[in-house]
């Protein structure tokens, strides 16, 4: 009888344990934890023979109740449906919880691209130009995914 009730305590406190751990382990984040990422500005950079650069500001909101200690970025820059460029930055982005952060990446494209993007101006100047910009921002806890699109109305005159 004593050796059952102790064997019972056992379970007890081996459930109890484990509890306790499980409560300690740090759950990861669900997906729907996106950022909004937007582009503010973009500039020309360096252009070679089969590549080119080209200086983005992004804007980073982190909507959430929490803050994020971003280490690193990748993302993908598509203009008109078709992929443009494409980035990764290592840079340390502290962004507050409610906040935003503004930061300074590059982005490759090579040169078929660009190319590709000018035999496209006439069809940009009537139908306008349709970017999107999708990627991840990533933090020690978590990546979080981010896909924005927007459109630029380009009205050439006649």
């Amino acid at each position: 009888m004593k050796s059952s009730r102790i064997d019972i305590v056992r379970i007890l406190l081996a459930a109890l344990a484990l509890l306790a751990f499980a409560g300690c382990h740090h759950q990861p984040k669900p997906p729907e934890y996106w950022l909004d990422v937007t582009i503010v500005d973009i500039q020309p950079g360096e252009m070679h023979l089969l590549e080119q650069t080209y200086d983005l500001t992004l804007r980073i909101q982190n909507p959430h109740n929490f803050d994020i200690d971003s280490n690193g970025m990748r993302f993908t820059l598509e203009t008109n449906g078709s992929e443009f460029a494409r980035g990764v930055s290592n840079q340390l982005v502290p962004i507050e919880r409610l906040s935003e952060a503004v930061v300074k990446v590059r982005a490759i494209s090579d040169v078929s691209r660009a190319s590709a993007q000018i035999s496209e101006w006439r069809n940009i100047a009537t139908k306008g130009f349709r970017y999107r910009i999708h990627g991840q921002v990533f933090a020690p806890d978590w990546t979080y995914p981010f896909d924005y699109q927007g459109q630029v109305d380009v009205r050439l005159p006649h």
